[in-house]
């Protein structure tokens, strides 16, 4: 991992023994309360000291994580995806607990997995083969039949009227009524990521960074 620390790139690599595979999403609420996942059911947790190893119970590669704060209870929910996207080993949706990783009900969810986000007691969304939704975080998935057939590689949101999906020639917008496809904006291509914050969206491609503002 390579942090700007306000003056120079820094290499830290204080979690590699912790690690048995590639880092592929890093979430954090903080400086001192970091999470990275990656292969081999990674889960790793910074304290603002150290890097500790989190058991997630399972060896399938975790794709993705998310958290955000329930309004409700005043904590975070914090949620990962896990699955080998091009064979079907099975699949995992985790959410970190203070104690310990749980899995949470997956009926509905393909086995081809690789991304989450959600507003924490309000809508819940997993994204791979398929877009999946859920109020509750199940029991069960509802699949959005209204896109087309490409992989959705990364999901992400202001709130749940402002989302975003990317994939394969996918970059679509919810605006909390209906999707909108954004190529006729951006150019088509493969998108492997993208994230959006107030008015300015970023989508990451194989040869291209796109950035979008209202």
């Amino acid at each position: 991992i390579i942090h700007w620390n306000g003056i120079n790139f820094i290499r830290d690599c204080s979690m590699n023994s912790l690690l048995n595979g590639a880092i592929k999403k890093i979430w954090g609420t903080h400086s001192n309360n970091l999470y990275a996942v990656g292969g081999v059911g990674t889960i790793v947790h910074y304290d603002g000291s150290r890097w500790q190893k989190i058991e997630s119970g399972t060896e399938l590669p975790i794709n993705d994580i998310w958290g955000s704060m329930n309004q409700r209870t005043g904590q975070w929910e914090v949620l990962c995806v896990a699955s080998n996207q091009f064979i079907n080993q099975g699949r995992r949706l985790l959410r970190i607990e203070s104690y310990g990783v749980i899995q949470l009900p997956d009926s509905g969810l393909s086995w081809a997995l690789n991304t989450v986000w959600h507003v924490s007691g309000r809508i819940y969304f997993v994204g791979g083969d398929g877009l999946y939704h859920s109020r509750t975080i199940g029991p069960i998935w509802y699949r959005d039949v209204s896109f087309p057939p490409y992989y959705k590689m990364s999901v992400r949101g202001n709130d749940i009227n402002d989302i975003v999906v990317v994939g394969f020639r996918l970059l679509w917008h919810w605006n909390g009524f209906s999707w909108r496809d954004l190529r006729e904006t951006f150019m088509p291509g493969a998108f492997s990521s993208v994230n959006i914050k107030e008015n300015m969206l970023v989508a990451i491609g194989g040869n291209a960074v796109v950035i979008g503002r209202r």
